[in-house]
């Protein structure tokens, strides 16, 4: 009797340590420099990546390059701005993307006037009337992402957090 027990015993601690190791769990994010790797925070949604690009920082009048985001199988992503206003009058981006982390090329506004279209490089602007969080969704056409932010008037007691959430 005793070992039928014991054996029993045995079965329920291993199906436990097999549903633990591979049955549906939140995966620990491993983030490197200039890479983001597959996550699982949210189960089987599509949104499986997740990474800072920019630590809380201040914010300055000349734009500032953020991590580079290794972005291969991604074909979507969010940026996730988390801006504190300070005395700043506004914040300015730059979404830059590369094919070999070495040659930059900026995204570009369309705009179309008197039958003539102008692209112009692009620069969002979110003007502060307070601190602010707010998204981009973005289409991926290039295995490297970085963007460039800066602040306009005084950065006194400005920062900024970028995020990206992606969707393989």
């Amino acid at each position: 009797m005793r070992k039928t027990q014991y054996t029993n015993l045995t079965l329920v601690f291993l199906i436990f340590l097999v549903l633990i190791t591979y049955g549906a769990y939140i995966e620990a994010a491993t983030i490197r420099p200039n890479t983001i790797e597959q996550i699982d925070f949210f189960g089987s949604s599509p949104y499986k990546t997740y990474a800072t690009i920019r630590e809380s920082a201040i914010l300055t009048n000349s734009y500032v390059d953020t991590d580079v985001l290794k972005t291969e199988q991604l074909s979507k992503i969010a940026i996730l701005f988390d801006l504190t206003k300070g005395s700043l009058t506004s914040a300015q981006y730059q979404i830059w993307i590369s094919f070999d982390n070495v040659n930059w090329f900026v995204e570009a506004t369309e705009t179309v006037g008197a039958g003539t279209i102008t692209d112009t490089p692009s620069n969002g602007t979110v003007t502060l009337a307070t601190d602010v969080k707010y998204f981009k969704i973005l289409n991926l056409y290039a295995p490297y992402l970085k963007l460039s932010i800066k602040g306009t008037g005084t950065v006194t007691n400005s920062a900024a957090i970028i995020h990206i959430v992606g969707v393989i």
